[in-house]
């Protein structure tokens, strides 16, 4: 990897971390989309739905939650229970009370993940809609992508075809099949940026000398990594990937418990529209393309 930093943070490009607004419904919207893309061609129509794919920043988050908080009796009175479809509890938050205790600001981040899901449920949503018109006007193959791909820098040569495939299947509207492929080598491709960095990336047993890899959730608080990464994609990715207040997409589909419909829809449209984004960052040609997208944006 030629740098741990992706190419699309602000030092370098200015890639906007705000939503998108969305002001219009149904088919005003559809019409909407249309139009955005109306004279692009396939490539640039994948770049523009990265444009429209947000990574909320994650100081502004914390103020919001901090903010949703004081305005709501109850999250600083009583814990919040994250439930399944079956209405089983599988993750509970406890009470949001403020302080800058290291416990506390461990509650404060699973509120944050809390909200971000939310958010990104309803951003999925749209970005379904922006994802079934380039379905329509463009007709593509796996080859199509290949641009993504093209020596890009964070893509280890042996997972191209496999990545690849899950992209396409998620820009196809296949999204529950994407996330089973996409999610591991998401956790993969960082694990490697993290060693990158210089962090150690295993656990050793002096018993029976043996290696380990560490956690997920281990891996997005190497120092190494938070020091050279940027902040707001390893905190949306640790809430989509392995946060129980979050999205929780990675541990979810090892163990087989998101079923079809969730998988289907809101959260896992936007982490599959996000891996697109990320992915662009380290290709030439659809870097190249996202810095023209960027500067027909500017007045």
């Amino acid at each position: 990897f030629a740098s741990p930093v992706p190419l699309g943070t602000p030092a370098t490009v200015p890639i906007d971390y705000t939503t998108k607004s969305h002001t219009c419904t149904g088919a005003f919207l559809f019409d909407a989309y249309e139009q955005l893309i109306e004279n692009k061609g396939l490539k640039e129509s994948l770049i523009i739905l990265t444009l429209f794919t947000p990574i909320l920043n994650k100081d502004k988050q914390r103020e919001e939650t901090i903010a949703t908080a004081k305005q709501s009796i109850l999250r600083g009175l009583t814990t919040l229970q994250i439930t399944d479809k079956n209405g089983k509890v599988v993750a509970k938050i406890p009470p949001l009370n403020g302080g800058d205790s290291e416990n506390e600001i461990a509650i404060l981040e699973m509120h944050m993940h809390r909200d971000m899901s939310q958010s990104q449920q309803l951003q999925g949503h749209f970005l379904g809609i922006l994802i079934a018109i380039i379905q329509r006007k463009h007709k593509f193959s796996i080859e199509d992508l290949d641009f993504i791909f093209d020596n890009n820098m964070i893509v280890p040569d042996d997972r191209i075809e496999i990545i690849k495939h899950g992209l396409y299947l998620g820009l196809s509207g296949s999204y529950y099949a994407a996330l089973h492929l996409l999610a591991p080598q998401m956790e993969n491709i960082f694990r490697e940026i993290a060693r990158e960095c210089g962090a150690i990336v295993t656990t050793y047993d002096a018993t029976d000398h043996s290696e380990q890899a560490k956690t997920l959730g281990s891996v997005f608080e190497l120092q190494e990594l938070v020091d050279s990464y940027d902040e707001n994609i390893l905190f949306t990715l640790k809430g989509l990937l392995n946060e129980k207040a979050g999205a929780n997409l990675r541990n979810r589909v090892a163990h087989g418990i998101l079923d079809t419909s969730e998988g289907s829809r809101g959260v896992a449209i936007y982490f599959i529209c996000l891996c697109l984004k990320i992915f662009s960052w380290y290709s030439d040609e659809s870097y190249s393309i996202l810095v023209e997208a960027l500067e027909e944006q500017t007045p």
